[in-house]
């Protein structure tokens, strides 16, 4: 199957004729009773004995965050394990529309955690840079504390995140406060209802068109992270 959230591309499977058509069943049932932006797709599939001949030429978008976390908040439940949305939603962002994806991250976030998952565990486990950064960094920013926000770049970068995964992380948070300032594009957050409480209080602070043009900073700094020959100097500046 061909996931468009990544390269698009045609993935050959090697199966009997019989297993093939129950794990195809199993996936379009899946699709059918998923998000309704699955409902137009219509599979084309070849099933034959030959290997090299089994293609899947069906494509599918990325699935929603929101609907990962739901089915992994389900899992969850079926197998009696405590699990906080945020953790969960730190799982649905490291799979990347991927439900498989998610699903394994979760089977090992388990085996760490056992049967209470909680966001700190699955953010020191999943190597995770805690969002409570980006919005000290916010802070730092718009009231001028160059020297605090230097301080808290130095300490993010000495526990081993590199800094284009920093600045990028900062250009996704100046977004989300865009869409925090606005009643009609808060959904647009994949976030907790506590998270968006904090992006709103946070908005409410920051000019519009300053937040604007800090994001565009941002995401100009990382477009050239690799070409910068001092790479900390440019995310610094």
């Amino acid at each position: 199957v061909a996931n468009t959230s990544q390269n698009n591309q045609d993935l050959s499977v090697s199966h009997s004729p019989t297993d093939f058509r129950s794990l195809m069943n199993y996936f379009w049932n899946f699709m059918d009773n998923s998000n309704s932006e699955f409902s137009d797709l219509s599979p084309k599939i070849q099933v034959t004995e030959n290997k090299d001949a089994v293609k899947v030429t069906a494509e599918i978008p990325g699935i929603n965050e929101n609907d990962i976390v739901k089915h992994l908040a389900y899992v969850s439940q079926s197998e009696n394990i405590v699990a906080e949305e945020e953790a969960l939603r730190v799982v649905a962002s490291k799979a990347d529309g991927a439900l498989r994806d998610a699903l394994s991250i979760f089977d090992q976030l388990t085996s760490f955690s056992g049967k209470n998952i909680t966001y700190a565990s699955a953010i020191e486990h999943l190597n995770v840079l805690d969002v409570e950064n980006y919005f000290k960094m916010t802070d730092f920013l718009f009231s001028d504390n160059a020297t605090s926000a230097l301080l808290l770049l130095d300490e993010v970068i000495s526990r081993g995140f590199e800094a284009q995964h920093f600045i990028s992380g900062l250009a996704s948070h100046f977004r989300n406060l865009l869409m925090a300032q606005n009643q009609l594009t808060i959904k647009l957050m994949e976030v907790s209802d506590s998270i968006k409480a904090k992006f709103a209080e946070q908005a409410q602070k920051i000019d519009r068109m300053l937040l604007i043009r800090a994001m565009e900073l941002a995401k100009i700094c990382d477009f050239n992270y690799k070409l910068s020959n001092n790479k900390r100097l440019s995310v610094e500046i």
